[in-house]
């Protein structure tokens, strides 16, 4: 799936994407392939992955998520290490639509647009003197990156994608599942039990590697390394 074919605004918000797919196993598969390309992506780019999971909302649609270990970076970027950290967490951004899409799923119309402007949100940090129209040249290339990288590595997608929908459903709530990425929010809806599946971040790590062989300082040469340009 190319951030280059966005074509127009979307008319809708995705509903009609959303009713094909419904909540049944072709939704599930769709949310897994999603969740597991930014798992990978966050492996392979040196982020510690805590879990990735897939769960059944109050309103029966499946939803997933990525936890990580690692602090988000806040504020403008000042070190070429804070630099290409948060490049890195453009081209994470990316890899969930892309790898739903290479999995055959139908990616909801506002799925693209809505991780491009995460991954210029992000590369806001890293280029706050840039124009939006540089700074979404920045995020094409970024996205671009990310499709290579899900291409290469696509077969340790595949293998934890699989092993997620075969793991057992347990009852979770969005809280347990985004610890420690995240702070505890007040939505009560956030600790609602809902029917979850999930792998553990040592999971994905093993089967990843299982299938690649390579550890991820390898991959990183698909990343831009940028340093502030003044």
């Amino acid at each position: 799936m190319s951030i280059g074919n966005l074509g127009p605004p979307p008319t809708d918000d995705g509903s009609s994407a959303l009713a094909r797919l419904g909540t049944g196993p072709d939704r599930q598969r769709a949310v897994a392939y999603h969740q597991t390309g930014h798992a990978v992506a966050a492996w392979l780019f040196g982020f510690p992955v805590a879990r990735v999971a897939v769960w059944v909302n109050e309103g029966e649609q499946r939803t997933g998520g990525v936890a990580l270990t690692a602090d988000w970076v806040g504020g403008n970027t000042r070190t070429d290490a804070e630099h290409r950290s948060v490049v890195r967490l453009a081209a994470l951004t990316a890899c969930g639509p892309i790898a739903e899409g290479r999995s055959g799923g139908i990616v909801s119309e506002q799925a693209i647009p809505r991780h491009f402007a995460l991954c210029c949100g992000y590369l806001r940090k890293v280029y706050p003197e840039k124009s939006s129209t540089e700074l979404e040249a920045e995020a094409r290339q970024v996205w671009q990156h990310a499709e290579q990288l899900m291409v290469r590595w696509w077969p340790a997608v595949v293998a934890v994608a699989n092993a997620l929908l075969e793991s057992p459903v347990v009852m979770l709530t969005v809280n347990d599942i985004h610890a420690p990425s995240h702070h505890p929010s007040d939505d009560p809806r956030t600790d609602i039990p809902y029917p979850t599946q999930l792998l553990s971040g040592d999971d994905v790590v093993r089967l990843a590697h299982g299938v690649t062989g390579i550890t991820p300082e390898k991959t990183l040469e698909f990343l831009p390394d940028p340093t502030r340009e003044r």
